[in-house]
């Protein structure tokens, strides 16, 4: 197949999804921009926009870009919802359309959807052949559509090749809250069960990190370590493989890149029973109610035992390279592409 990946926000997905399609011997053309934090190397049949898109040299670069994918004849378009208007024209219309959909509605005030964002989604929408989303959760809220759903595994969006050699139990040590910090990451109610575990006898000093920019919704204490801001991969990934667990107790959601990254560099990953972080999880294993802080005590209690932290840090690592790997992700999506190709 030849396929025209549209990519304004997640770079790192989308490449990381167009290699996995190229070594299956599939073309792919992945056009996108520089608005990511730590985007990987484009390949070099890629499409970048530098350019702001009101200006005479945007306009010039969308129009190079536009001969550029109709000299590439594609079989089939994936496309993000994205209000940016270069996007929306360099997708031919008469080559069928899959429409990537993270979450089906905003996870709080602050992740409110544009009034042009979803204008735009309506286009997309309308144009779509088949819609694409990461969790059972997500295509369960997004209801009856005009056009089939489809769920894909979500893999992480580090690169492969900087994955971290799994972590003994003696060098494991701390507990990690990773991304942006927004009222849904439930920053207090982590708190006060990170104060009832330091409480408990299992405590062995291991301190609460949080890494990451934005609003926590309350104070953090002295003695919680926030690394403010953004991070790179190659500073993040070591430190969260010799993490004891890492927590995802969010109050909404749809799923998490965070925990798919956890499971990638072979920690365990703490979440609650909201969306489709569920799915996510080793069948083994519960997740939590997001509004009690004892339940998620009782966990850093376990995971406090450096031994438990690296075999359920290792049970996570093989998880990922079963299900969530960028090869069986994508195995899944040349299938998909396939179908919708063939009508």
């Amino acid at each position: 197949m030849k396929v025209l990946w549209l990519a304004p926000w997640f770079r790192t997905l989308s490449v990381a999804w167009a290699d996995g399609l190229r070594a299956l011997g599939h073309e792919v053309v992945v056009v996108t921009t520089d608005q990511h934090f730590d985007a990987p190397s484009l390949h070099p049949d890629d499409v970048l926009f530098r350019r702001p898109w009101r200006s005479a040299a945007g306009a010039a670069e969308l129009a190079e870009a536009a001969r550029y994918v109709r000299r590439f004849h594609p079989d089939v378009v994936v496309s993000e919802l994205t209000r940016d208007p270069r996007f929306l024209l360099v997708a031919p219309f008469d080559v069928p359309l899959l429409v990537t959909t993270h979450d089906a509605r905003p996870h709080d005030a602050a992740n409110a959807t544009p009034l042009m964002r979803r204008l735009a989604a309506g286009v997309l929408g309308r144009r779509a052949h088949a819609e694409v989303c990461f969790s059972n959760h997500v295509r369960s809220e997004l209801g009856r559509r005009r056009h089939p759903v489809y769920v894909v595994p979500l893999t992480s969006e580090m690169p492969e090749w900087q994955t971290p050699p799994h972590v003994s139990a003696g060098q494991r040590r701390d507990f990690l809250v990773v991304g942006r910090l927004s009222q849904y990451k439930n920053i207090p109610v982590i708190l006060d069960a990170y104060r009832l575990h330091q409480q408990s006898r299992a405590f062995r000093d291991d301190r609460l990190v949080i890494v990451g920019g934005g609003d926590p919704g309350c104070e953090i204490p002295a003695d919680v370590e926030w690394v403010r801001g953004r991070f790179r991969f190659d500073e993040l990934a070591p430190r969260l493989a010799a993490a004891k667990a890492s927590i995802c107790l969010y109050s909404t959601g749809s799923q998490s890149g965070v925990q798919v990254l956890g499971a990638q560099c072979g920690v365990r990953t703490i979440v609650s029973d909201v969306g489709g972080l569920p799915e996510y999880l080793p069948s083994e294993e519960s997740a939590l109610p997001y509004a009690d802080a004892a339940p998620l005590a009782a966990e850093l209690d376990r995971s406090a035992d450096p031994h438990v932290a690296a075999e359920d840090g290792m049970r996570h690592r093989l998880l990922y390279e079963s299900r969530f790997s960028v090869r069986e992700s994508t195995n899944v999506w040349a299938a998909l592409l396939e179908h919708v190709r063939r009508g």
